[in-house]
C-alpha cells in the first residue's frame, strides 16, 4: 500500500475548517456560532488533559499539562485561541499588558481579545481565583 506523505494532506484540515465556518455564516449563524462550528474541527487536536493554544482555528502552537507553576509561552505567545480540555482544573493566563484571565475547565476563549498572552498556570482548583476574570466574559 502506498502512503501519502503527511505534508501533502496537512492542507485539508485548514480548508475544511474554512469551509465549515463559511457554510455556517451562509446558513445564517452568528459569527460566534460560526466560530464554534469551525472550532469543532480542531478540538480533536487537543486531547485531555491538555490546555492548547492556537494561532488560528487550525494551527496549534502548543499544549500544556503540568500543574503548579507558571510556564512562559514561547511559540504560543500571543495566541489567538486557547482551549482547556481538563475536567477539573482552571488555567490562568497572564498578558504582557498586566491583565490576567482564567479559562474554566472544558472552556475556551480568545486571549487575543485581551492582549498578548505570555504565561500559563494550570491550577489544581476547579474554580477561578478572585482577581482572574473568566476569559470571554
Amino acid at each position: 500500500m502506498h502512503r501519502i506523505p503527511r505534508h501533502r494532506t496537512s492542507g485539508l484540515r485548514p480548508a475544511f475548517a474554512a469551509l465549515v465556518a463559511a457554510g455556517a455564516v451562509v446558513a445564517g449563524l452568528s459569527p460566534a456560532a460560526a466560530a464554534a462550528a469551525a472550532r469543532a474541527t480542531y478540538s480533536a487536536d487537543c486531547s485531555y488533559p491538555y490546555v492548547c493554544f492556537y494561532s488560528s482555528y487550525t494551527t496549534k502552537t502548543g499544549q500544556f499539562e503540568d500543574t503548579g507553576y507558571w510556564q512562559t509561552l514561547t511559540s504560543s505567545r500571543g495566541a489567538f485561541l486557547v482551549e482547556n480540555t481538563r475536567k477539573d482544573n482552571v488555567a490562568l493566563l497572564r498578558f504582557t499588558n498586566g491583565k490576567q484571565r482564567c479559562v474554566v475547565p472544558r472552556g475556551s476563549g480568545y486571549p487575543s481579545d485581551v492582549g498578548t498572552v505570555s504565561q500559563i498556570y494550570i491550577s489544581t482548583s476547579s474554580t477561578c481565583p478572585s482577581g482572574y476574570p473568566i476569559l470571554g466574559s
